[in-house]
């Protein structure tokens, strides 16, 4: 039996310790990328995993007997299998979609506006 298959139940040291580290970049992938998913998206630990877990599975198909916790915890994984799969499925918005206003109360003026000074409480 090979070292990456769980033994009555329970992985051994190294097959856990990979699965921690896919952890550690799942959190650190959504994180830098949490203004590109979705508003509609429970974006959760929990949720974040059950994606990682889904878009290895796709990649996988019927040969889901050759995925390996090794797979989870690469940058190829969150490059190539995660970031395609979160966009088909509407999750992450593409780069370019993003439309971001980090201070959206404050009021911006388009050019065919009229600036009044005196109603602004402005002194030139």
């Amino acid at each position: 039996m090979s070292r990456d298959k769980p033994k009555n139940g329970k992985w051994d040291a190294a097959s856990e310790g990979k699965f921690r580290m896919a952890a550690f970049m799942t959190k650190e992938y959504f994180d830098d990328r949490k203004h590109r998913i979705n508003s509609w998206c429970k974006n959760t630990p929990e949720e974040q995993c059950r994606w990682l877990f889904e878009a290895v599975k796709v990649f996988a198909g019927d040969d889901y007997d050759g995925v390996t916790p090794g797979w989870f915890c690469t940058e190829y994984n969150f490059n190539t299998r995660l970031s395609p799969y979160l966009t088909k499925q509407n999750i992450l918005i593409e780069e370019d979609e993003v439309t971001y206003n980090p201070m959206p109360w404050k009021h911006t003026y388009l050019p065919s506006e009229e600036f009044d000074e005196e109603r602004h409480g402005c002194q030139v």
